[in-house]
């Protein structure tokens, strides 16, 4: 009973003659070892192409909590207002050559919109059966908006309440001016 034993097409014989746990030849750099209440963090663009800018600002009637998100030739951008701001949508526009005005669709629909509003929600297309809600055009306006004035593919999420359409003109003059800054 020497050697790879009966049958099998001698599958363990080519492994017991070349293999050994003990071998140096395989030189492999250690896996990162966590430190004790700490994240491993993976490097990601050293170059900085992907920046993340957040700040809040104390707008007339609510306070509005803002983030960019810069990639490469790609914005994320995120309004939320109030105490506890939601993710409640999300649209995306990026410029085609076949029309001056982007191209704009709803990736995340309007769960939480009022039945008050048209359509009340939804998601998916770039609008519903019944209409799109206003909760959803406003996310598809400024990403169509930002991605006309950028030149980028523009990914936003406006959480502001429909009630206040002043807010969300103020939101976004405050979007435009720290693209501006930010040399967008």
């Amino acid at each position: 009973m020497s050697g790879g034993g009966g049958g099998g097409g001698g599958s363990g014989v080519a492994y017991d003659d070349g293999y050994s746990d003990s071998d140096s030849g395989n030189e492999f750099a250690p896996p990162p070892v966590p430190v004790k209440d700490a994240c491993v963090v993976t490097p990601v663009a050293p170059s900085g192409v992907i920046t993340e800018t957040s700040w809040t600002v104390e707008a007339p009637g609510a306070v509005l909590h803002f983030q960019i998100v810069r990639l490469h030739e790609q914005l994320y951008v995120w309004v939320g207002a109030g105490d506890t701001p939601a993710h409640g949508e999300l649209s995306m526009a990026v410029k085609t050559r076949m029309s001056d005005t982007p191209s704009v669709t709803t990736l995340l629909g309007a769960g939480g919109a009022p039945a008050s509003s048209a359509g009340g929600g939804g998601g998916g297309g770039a609008a519903n059966a019944a209409g799109p809600s206003l909760i959803d055009s406003v996310s598809n306006g400024m990403a169509q908006r930002l991605a006309k004035r950028t030149g980028m593919c523009v990914v936003a999420s406006c959480n502001l309440p429909h009630d206040l359409a002043d807010l969300q003109v103020f939101a976004e003059r405050t979007l435009l001016a720290k693209l501006k800054e930010l040399g967008v």
